[in-house]
């Protein structure tokens, strides 16, 4: 893997990255988020990496980061942000 690939917690999703589509970037939420998380998804985590502060590293496309972006409240972070969606059962993975 060359060192541009890991630039900006970004990785290739498979054995080589040719395109940006196929990339992914890890975010870290709280472990709050990340039970939440896993209580809406239908198909289980997968690479759930603890991160030093307690929570949790997860790895999202970046379309998808967008729309979670996109979703969130002002001075809302991406951990409540996920929560409130599966409260509001919004979330489908």
């Amino acid at each position: 893997m060359s060192p541009n690939c890991r630039r900006r917690n970004r990785v290739p999703c498979g054995p080589s990255a040719p395109s940006t589509a196929s990339l992914v970037i890890r975010i870290e939420i709280t472990a709050a988020a990340h039970e939440a998380l896993a209580a809406s998804a239908t198909r289980g985590l997968r690479d759930v990496h603890r991160s030093p502060k307690g929570g949790f590293y997860v790895w999202l496309p970046p379309n998808t980061l967008d729309r979670l972006r996109a979703s969130g409240w002002p001075a809302e972070s991406l951990s409540d942000t996920i929560i409130r969606l599966a409260k509001e059962g919004a979330i489908e993975t």
